[in-house]
């Protein structure tokens, strides 16, 4: 009888104590990320880990980066969270178990899940993209170290760089405005006008309105001497030096001999 009764006695203690292994645990809570090394936990639970309050159980830190790694292996029937972190905050999942979503909400990033019949996993890596949000300890920290300083200051170079470049551009145009290669100005010949007759006059004032050598019979053409009257007055000027003429072709040329 005694043996039957501690029997009974052993079997009701592995059942009370099936019966809590098999507890089920839930939580609908929202967690608030500090900028600080720590959390605030709000909500309903059952579970002793996720009780409201504040915690540093769950953050730890990675050089720069921070690491919120909640990891409660206990079976859930049911669980949802909402865990919001500060402005500016950069989060890159590592391992989140059930469903989950971001977005933002009044410039905070929130991480949003939710899940069923399983442990909780919510592993996350996260930094801040404002400097005066960084840790106490990475204040001292260069800009250099944050991508986002670096791609400042690689901005920085390349705005400088340009504008100096347009300063030399600015620079050349002047220099090449300033020392540019003049156009010959038609100097007029030295000679005694008073001593041409009119026909020579005639030559004389047409080739300094051309300002340019003319053919012979350009000049014949214009200003309508006979061929021989104009052929012997350019004769003249060329005995008296102030004209010149070549052969080119089927044609002379006529031009104004320089002082």
């Amino acid at each position: 009888m005694r043996k039957f009764h501690f029997l009974g006695f052993i079997f009701l203690t592995l059942l009370f104590l099936s019966l809590i292994s098999a507890e089920e645990f839930h939580a609908d809570v929202k967690i608030n990320v500090n900028t600080s090394d720590w959390i605030e936990i709000l909500g309903i639970t059952n579970h002793p880990k996720l009780i409201a309050g504040k915690t540093q159980e769950y953050i730890s830190i990675d050089g720069a980066y921070y690491i919120l790694n909640i990891t409660i292996e206990d079976n859930f029937s049911g669980y949802a969270y909402d865990i919001s972190f500060p402005i500016n905050t950069i989060i890159t999942p590592i391992e989140i178990s059930g469903d989950f979503r971001m977005e933002t909400q009044e410039r905070r990033l929130h991480l949003i899940g939710a899940g069923e019949n399983g442990p909780i996993y919510i592993i996350a890596q996260y930094s801040f993209d404002d400097e005066h949000e960084q840790l106490d300890r990475n204040k001292n920290l260069s800009a250099n170290s944050n991508p986002r300083g670096m791609l400042s200051e690689l901005l920085m170079v390349q705005i400088i760089l340009i504008l100096l470049l347009i300063a030399l551009l600015i620079l050349g145009g002047f220099y090449l405005l300033k020392h540019r290669k003049k156009p010959e100005e038609f100097e007029r010949p030295k000679y005694n006008p008073e001593a041409l007759t009119d026909r020579q006059k005639l030559i004389m004032n047409y080739l300094e309105k051309k300002k340019k050598p003319v053919t012979q019979a350009e000049l014949q053409r214009e200003i309508g001497l006979p061929k021989a009257s104009l052929s012997r007055n350019i004769d003249t000027l060329i005995k008296k030096g102030i004209v010149s003429k070549e052969r080119k072709g089927m044609t002379n040329i006529i031009f104004i001999n320089k002082n």
